[in-house]
């Protein structure tokens, strides 16, 4: 186990670079019918599982703060409304009414493999791995907007304009630092896994089409909000920020 914690930034990388390859296979083969999205999902949720599987023979699960309790109260943490509500912002725009209940099924199988691995990914093994050399303010920011930065891939995959995907990549990274903020805080993996599958899920299932600038704005102030909520009543928050790499 030793060797796995000096050397995160393998596993973290080799994963990604699967996740990205399946990604791109999976989202131009559903791209060309919407009920392929059932054929798309299964195997990011075999990529899923097969990370999982590592994760634990490996033991990085407990060292990523997947298989451990929060090491903040879920009253400090306001009992992660704030995921709830960037997460829920969607629904204001009304529902899909053409969508088939194979479909949504499929959509929430392909967010739950997907958003698994990224998260495990970047605020799993990622994050574990730069707190132990950068300055950690950095490391917040760095990899929110390494996060970010992956959704370029929609504009192949989704066929989106230049200017629709730059919004997605700027809300992509005002989520990916609310996430941060959460694990920094809680260490609590699973309630960024959990909120992030609600996010693109909801997302997917509503009539928000392309990222509106509306919901940047709602989810940057929530983000601005809980930060300094966090920062004053979350020990830990500021603990990490504070403390300087070892």
């Amino acid at each position: 186990m030793k060797t796995y914690q000096r050397k995160l930034m393998f596993p973290a990388l080799l994963w990604l670079g699967l996740y990205l390859l399946l990604s791109t296979v999976m989202g131009n083969i559903a791209q060309t019918d919407q009920q392929l999205y059932l054929f798309s999902a299964l195997p990011q949720l075999v990529l899923a599982l097969l990370c999982l599987f590592y994760l634990y023979r490996t033991g990085l699960s407990v060292q990523i703060g997947l298989t451990i309790p929060a090491i903040e109260k879920t009253t400090t943490m306001l009992y992660y409304l704030p995921l709830l509500l960037v997460s829920c912002f969607s629904l204001l725009y009304g529902l899909r009414t053409n969508l088939s209940s194979l479909t949504i099924m499929a959509f929430l199988g392909m967010y739950s493999g997907v958003v698994f691995l990224e998260e495990v990914i970047f605020r799993g093994l990622m994050f574990d791995a730069l707190s132990r050399k950068w300055n950690h303010i950095i490391v917040i920011f760095f990899i929110s907007f390494t996060f970010a930065v992956g959704h370029i891939i929609s504009i192949v995959v989704v066929e989106m304009s230049v200017f629709e995907n730059f919004l997605q990549i700027v809300n992509a990274f005002v989520v990916g630092i609310l996430f941060m903020i959460v694990m920094v805080s809680s260490r609590n993996l699973k309630a960024c896994i959990f909120a992030h599958i609600l996010y693109n899920f909801l997302a997917s299932i509503s009539n928000v089409g392309n990222t509106p600038i509306e919901i940047i704005v709602f989810n940057t102030v929530i983000t601005l909000l809980y930060a300094f909520y966090l920062w004053v009543n979350a020990a830990h928050f500021k603990e990490y920020v504070t403390t300087k790499p070892s």
